[in-house]
């Protein structure tokens, strides 16, 4: 075992097969991590909302539904917000991220909408960054 900040610990296990008297090393590299936690408002009582890091600066537009889906696939961290809005997204790596909030409106008697908004922020190793998102 062992742990890059002394609060989250990472395990990594090899099994290596040596011959009478063989000498091997292994050496690892623990990427130091960061953490983000934030706010998004805008969701109505009852909605679903996601939360996506992205790492890099990418600016997004004219996004559409598939869009919206697909970023669960190619996302770094997500999360999902409590009721009151507040989420953290634990082991990035440093850089800068690109984070989508998402949320699907759905109204009685229209079609469902979807609602997004993207904010940039900097990770940096054993450190917590904050970010607030408005759907509104």
């Amino acid at each position: 075992r062992a742990t890059d900040d002394g609060q989250n610990w990472r395990e990594h296990r090899e099994s290596v097969a040596l011959g009478e008297q063989a000498v091997t090393t292994f050496d690892f590299d623990f990427k130091k991590h960061g953490s983000l936690t934030g706010t998004v408002t805008g969701l109505a009582e009852g909605e679903a909302g996601g939360i996506f890091a992205i790492k890099g600066d990418y600016e997004l537009t004219n996004v559409t539904e598939d869009d919206l889906y697909d970023f669960g696939d190619i996302c770094d961290g997500e999360a999902r917000p409590n009721k009151e809005g507040v989420f953290t997204i634990r082991e990035l790596e440093e850089g800068k991220y690109t984070i989508i909030a998402i949320a699907e409106r759905h109204v009685i008697g229209e079609a469902s909408s979807f609602l997004y908004v993207t904010d940039t922020v900097e990770i940096k190793a054993g450190e917590e960054a904050s970010i607030a998102l408005s759907l509104n």
